[in-house]
């Protein structure tokens, strides 16, 4: 497979941190809680990580219209 033949996927890298060096991610059910709402805020989320104190999302960008 050449390079040209790579599909290009746009998505947005978001980022959000908590304030004052909080870290409640270090808190299991507090992650729970923040995964299911992720989840449905962000359908086209392709992938998430939950650090101790911030929280990474790649989320498919939507299609331009037609």
């Amino acid at each position: 497979m050449g390079a040209m033949d790579k599909k290009i996927y746009p998505a947005y890298h978001l980022v959000a941190r908590t304030e004052d060096g909080a870290a409640p991610f270090l808190k299991h059910n507090l992650c729970q809680e923040t995964w299911r709402r992720l989840r449905l805020s962000f359908p086209n989320c392709i992938a998430a990580v939950l650090m101790p104190n911030h929280l990474h999302l790649l989320v498919a960008a939507p299609k331009a219209p037609a």
